[in-house]
């Protein structure tokens, strides 16, 4: 039976190009479109071609196994001796190659090359073109990384291939082990491997060689349809987000309360139609953040002071930790690291930690604990780009990858929280090796400062608006999970 893939795509067009990753789409920081949807039907193509289901009429197919298609090779040690020449006549391949650009499906470009003489001395042979090759060994084997010879290759011991039979098309052959989970066939935990005898079995549909072709050809124009139908949702995507951060660019740039009050309400009669990915919903709330800390979200803060960071919180550093006091949980106060944000339970406060230590040990240390409330972030490295902060909900000490802000008088621990979420601090690092914030930059951010009165307005009004984008957040993955669902169903009733 062949299955008329033509009105599966056009019958269920919505189910693949809507059912999407989570995550996915184009928008701030140029999100990639990862759609599950079409990944899916293309691997509905793959697993009907193979098994013979994709095309009819006189196809004659017959069952069989790999071994039955093919004569397999393993690759050659390739001593550091002869590595690095790129002159010879003969590519000597590794792994590695098959990540070059331009060797996508066939090998054309390589590292290293040798002469007849130097293969013949390492007693290593140079396979056909055509032949598909692949890793044999290590993680690379679940890449499940295909590719076919351009020219006659030598390979390495990390991969092995096949070099098709007579009456063996080798786009047909390549199709076919492109469809194989190869970590289905490795054993060993360590340093996997793949067992060749068992893949050697592995049992396929085997078409006559014109049916090979047809297969082929076939294959080809509805991987093109895939195509053509990922870039045109791509580009829908696209330019969904450019709409979504257009009207929402209106809110920042508004004059007065009244004109952010109409635009706002223009958008709100909207929101199903704008905010239908996860991209548009962090769009809006990076928005609804900079309204905030602009004083302009809630009419009365209108009249905020402007100031600084300096001009609300005291700054607090970290300090040295010496491995002899890490490890112990029974102390009184937790000693904090960056590692200590992740941890289960800390999304927003730290109320879990790894290292705790006496205040004799702390006093000793030179160290001192910071009250509750203090707000901390990562100062050195990579973590600053993280953009965590954390609220202290216990006295604590932080090591010296780590710096804080205590709320001065008069100024909200969750208003302040919400001020340093808003700031990418990657802005303030210096450094490029190891990269660190520049402290005294950062203290002189501009920000406005309502009264306390009004911080405590701004934060419940952010807290609804965040709790509506969480609710929109839950709704796309419900209706993103029933796509991916009626996706994966329709795939395997298709194959059965």
């Amino acid at each position: 039976m062949t299955v008329d893939i033509a009105s599966l795509v056009s019958d269920n067009l919505d189910v693949w190009t809507t059912a999407v990753e989570r995550k996915s789409g184009v928008g701030r920081g140029g999100k990639r479109v990862d759609l599950y949807g079409l990944n899916q039907l293309r691997s509905l193509i793959l697993a009907l071609a193979v098994n013979g289901k994709l095309v009819g009429g006189n196809v004659s197919v017959k069952h069989g196994v790999l071994d039955d298609v093919g004569d397999w090779i393993s690759g050659n040690a390739f001593p550091k001796g002869f590595q690095g020449s790129s002159t010879g006549d003969v590519p000597f391949l590794k792994v590695s190659d098959m990540n070059l650009p331009g060797n996508e499906r066939e090998i054309t470009v390589f590292n290293n090359s040798v002469s007849p003489a130097a293969l013949k001395s390492m007693r290593a042979r140079a396979h056909p073109a055509g032949t598909i090759i692949f890793p044999k060994i290590g993680g690379a084997i679940a890449t499940n990384k295909r590719r076919i010879l351009s020219k006659p290759s030598a390979i390495d011991n990390n991969c092995a291939g096949q070099i098709p039979r007579m009456g063996i098309n080798p786009d047909w052959l390549f199709m076919v082990l492109t469809s194989i989970d190869m970590s289905a066939y490795q054993a060993g935990t360590s340093v996997p491997a793949l067992n060749m005898k068992r893949l050697a079995q592995h049992a396929i549909a085997i078409p006559d060689e014109k049916g090979q072709t047809r297969i082929i050809e076939k294959v080809d124009e509805l991987m093109a349809l895939c195509d053509t139908l990922e870039r045109e949702s791509a580009a829908a995507m696209a330019a969904h987000q450019e709409l979504v951060e257009a009207l929402l660019a209106t809110l920042t740039t508004c004059t007065d309360a009244v004109d952010l009050a109409t635009n706002w309400a223009r958008l709100e009669a909207h929101f199903d139609t704008l905010f239908t990915t996860e991209a548009s919903v962090d769009a809006l709330k990076q928005t609804v953040l900079e309204l905030a800390v602009s004083g302009r979200l809630v009419p009365n803060s209108a009249s905020a002071k402007q100031g600084t960071l300096d001009d609300v919180g005291v700054w607090v550093g970290g300090n040295g930790f010496p491995k002899q006091y890490q490890g112990n949980a029974t102390g009184e106060v937790p000693f904090l690291k960056v590692s200590d944000m992740n941890l289960p339970g800390n999304e927003r406060e730290i109320t879990v930690a790894n290292n705790w230590v006496s205040r004799e040990a702390l006093k000793s240390m030179k160290a001192r604990a910071h009250p509750a409330g203090t707000i901390i972030f990562p100062k050195i490295g990579g973590a600053i780009a993280t953009n965590k902060r954390r609220i202290l909900s216990v006295s604590a000490a932080i090591d010296n990858n780590c710096a804080g802000q205590v709320p001065a008088k008069g100024i909200n621990i969750d208003w302040l929280f919400m001020v340093l979420s808003s700031i990418d601090m990657a802005q303030y690092q210096a450094g490029t090796s190891v990269p660190a914030l520049n402290m005294r930059r950062l203290a002189k951010h501009a920000i406005a400062i309502p009264d306390e009165a009004a911080q405590k307005v701004i934060v419940a009004r952010v807290h609804d608006m965040m709790s509506l984008c969480d609710m929109l957040i839950e709704r796309l993955a419900g209706s993103v999970e029933t796509q991916r669902h009626l996706a994966d169903t329709i795939v395997e009733l298709a194959v059965a």
